[in-house]
């Protein structure tokens, strides 16, 4: 059952759970937390997104800072991370450790989430954005994946070392949404 937006934000302004939040119908906002709530629903009204004004979004089950030099992940690209899981999962391999190359990782999500979820794996992931890298490199240290994961900031493949590497599965979840779109 997923939390609307009002609830997301309550939720997030006093550190509730849901069924805390109604609970405590009763809470009166004091000065500060109501300017919070009017800019947030101020920054809303605008179409800002309510990730962005939260500073935070969940993909896998797992919490992600993103702000405006990310996308913000889509549930869509949750089956992409399955997908991936279910074939590492699947191979019957001779080798320590399965490489994965993720280009253009953004915020990070699907190169956290892989290294999060299976064992055996390097990660190598890639964004032309320093402010991008930065961000994934928190979400890194955020879900606790910081050693299996190298960042490099570089337009796509970054240099040779990918050439001779073996048993690569390279991923990759490029914006697709056209940009006269975005704001909408």
């Amino acid at each position: 059952d997923f939390m609307n937006e009002v609830e997301l934000l309550f939720t997030d302004l006093f550190n509730y759970d849901r069924s805390k939040l109604y609970l405590n119908k009763d809470i009166i906002l004091d000065v500060n937390q109501r300017y919070i709530i009017s800019q947030a629903l101020k920054r809303r009204i605008k179409g800002e997104p309510i990730q962005y004004i939260l500073g935070k979004s969940e993909f896998m089950g797992l919490e992600f800072k993103v702000n405006c030099d990310v996308f913000i992940p889509r549930p869509e690209t949750e089956i992409l991370v399955e997908t991936v899981i279910k074939l590492v999962s699947n191979i019957n391999y001779q080798v320590s450790k399965i490489n994965i190359l993720d280009l253009g990782t953004g915020s990070g999500c699907i190169a956290i989430s892989l290294a999060k979820f299976l064992k055996n794996i390097r990660v190598i992931a890639t964004d032309i954005s320093s402010e991008a890298i930065e961000i994934a490199q928190h979400n890194a240290q955020l879900n606790n994946v910081n050693d299996k994961i190298r960042f490099i900031q570089s337009d796509l493949f970054p240099n040779s070392e990918f050439r001779i590497m073996s048993n690569v599965i390279i991923i990759s979840n490029p914006p697709y949404i056209p940009k006269d779109e975005i704001q909408t």
